[in-house]
């Protein structure tokens, strides 16, 4: 792999970490097509190339991919998710949201260290970085789109400001 590809890979997921970082920070409605629309996107460009593993490349992008899952099923349950009352779903995060952020992004940088002292990073490109990136988002996401379906219904109260009941 190209040293520009792989500057473009790193450039795609930087830009998408800090969109979602500072979109999830933020008070917004929750959309069923967005929840997916991102992580489809980033496997999609992710994939774009083949990918030469060996045995310990292909172990380290498992455990990237396993930690990025386990931390969007975590970082999923900071979220405060609560209806308006049209009974439509909103989230925002939290300030735990942003620290289980910042530990993904330091154990990241620990696994790409791995990636180097190993040798694989030309090999496995981009994909090491919007692969883990994607399942993150994907897990987190399940988990939004899961708690909007089994919220309860009833709106927050009218006259009370922004809604702040947490569902599920």
């Amino acid at each position: 792999m190209s040293g520009i590809a792989a500057l473009e890979g790193i450039l795609i997921a930087v830009v998408v970490l800090v969109f979602v970082v500072v979109r999830q920070l933020s008070a917004r409605r929750v959309n069923a097509m967005g929840l997916w629309l991102v992580p489809v996107g980033l496997t999609v460009v992710g994939l774009r190339e083949p990918l030469a593993l060996d045995a310990t490349g292909l172990g380290l992008l498992l455990v990237s991919l396993a930690t990025g899952v386990v931390g969007g099923l975590w970082r999923a349950t900071t979220l405060r998710v609560w209806a308006d009352d049209q009974g439509r779903a909103w989230l925002q995060g939290t300030g735990t949201t942003l620290l289980l952020w910042a530990a993904l992004f330091a154990v990241k940088i620990g696994l790409y260290a791995l990636e180097q002292r190993a040798g694989i990073r030309a090999e496995v490109g981009s994909a090491s970085l919007l692969l883990p990136l994607a399942a993150t988002l994907a897990a987190q996401n399940a988990v939004i789109w899961y708690r909007t379906q089994v919220r309860d219904p009833a709106p927050a109260r009218a006259g009370a400001g922004r809604a702040t009941s947490r569902m599920s």
